[in-house]
């Protein structure tokens, strides 16, 4: 998620969300597994950050989208993990309290997302904890893991462009190749596209 420009100002962030959230700072040896979802905040390879509150003695959780982009990822994989059957959550936004200080600070940082969802039962619970620490892993040790921006077919055919103007057959060549592997053009234009790419460079 990545929250703010600076790196201090996410440990800001971090610190006072586990002030309000009833959180205090173990040591790195006593710290209980739930902690390592604060890395969420500052993790740019995660969609939103997943912060978890305690109140009298239960675990609340929070999921933050600075963006819709980032709120149409972590949704579905939130309902995948810990989804109607665990938690109950499901899939939408949360409206905050506003007596509620935690909550209050929260919608002061004018989040695209915010939704607050938690477990019924113990068994519940720790499957809810489970699932989520496992969302995390697998999202941290992916290598198919990408955040990318939608590429539309009109942005394809200009970055081609682009990179015949710039002198870069490479880039030019990895546009066609993602057209033709998306089947975004048809066999006769990708052919036209690389003639002009061997017109350009005198690659006959």
């Amino acid at each position: 998620m990545s929250i703010g420009k600076s790196l201090e100002h996410r440990q800001e962030f971090i610190a006072r969300f586990q002030e309000l959230a009833g959180w205090s700072t173990p040591d790195v040896e006593e710290q209980p597994p739930l902690y390592v979802l604060f890395d969420t905040v500052d993790d740019d390879s995660f969609p939103g950050a997943i912060l978890p509150r305690l109140i009298n003695g239960d675990t609340v959780y929070y999921a933050l989208a600075e963006s819709g982009r980032d709120w149409r990822s972590l949704s579905p994989l939130l309902k995948a993990f810990v989804g109607v059957t665990v938690t109950d959550f499901i899939g939408l936004t949360s409206d905050m309290s506003a007596t509620d200080p935690l909550e209050t600070w929260l919608s002061s940082f004018g989040f695209e997302a915010i939704a607050r969802f938690g477990a019924e039962d113990n068994l519940r619970k720790r499957i809810a904890e489970a699932g989520l620490l496992r969302l995390y892993d697998c999202l941290r040790l992916s290598e198919t893991w990408h955040r990318t921006h939608p590429r539309s077919t009109r942005q394809v055919l200009d970055d081609f462009r682009m990179a015949l103007a710039a002198g870069d057959p490479q880039a030019a060549k990895t546009n066609i190749a993602f057209l033709r592997v998306n089947m975004r053009l048809d066999a006769l234009n990708l052919c036209f596209l690389e003639v002009q790419l061997d017109t350009t460079f005198g690659d006959w």
